[in-house]
């Protein structure tokens, strides 16, 4: 499993994961130490599923206030793996 964390600016954050691997991967996403950070998302911890060998965008970040410091803090953690299906 991969991630990345692409267009990371003093203006916004945007996330990217990739999963390489021939497994699902169930996700927690966790943003709750970010400061002044509004996210795409009704909660700043979540949880997500990532299909074998899948690319999602998982997140896209803004300052709530322009005028304070954005600081983006992420923690990702494995959930469980289901390996794919071979017929």
């Amino acid at each position: 499993l991969h991630y990345l964390k692409i267009q990371d600016t003093a203006d916004c954050t945007s996330v990217v994961i990739q999963n390489k691997s021939s497994s699902t991967v169930a996700l927690n996403m966790d943003f709750g130490k970010s400061r002044n950070a509004m996210i795409n998302h009704p909660h700043l911890t979540f949880s997500t599923t990532l299909s074998a060998r899948s690319t999602l965008f998982v997140a896209h970040l803004i300052p709530e206030n322009p005028t304070k410091d954005f600081k983006v803090e992420m923690d990702v953690s494995l959930v469980n793996t289901t390996m794919a299906n071979r017929s």
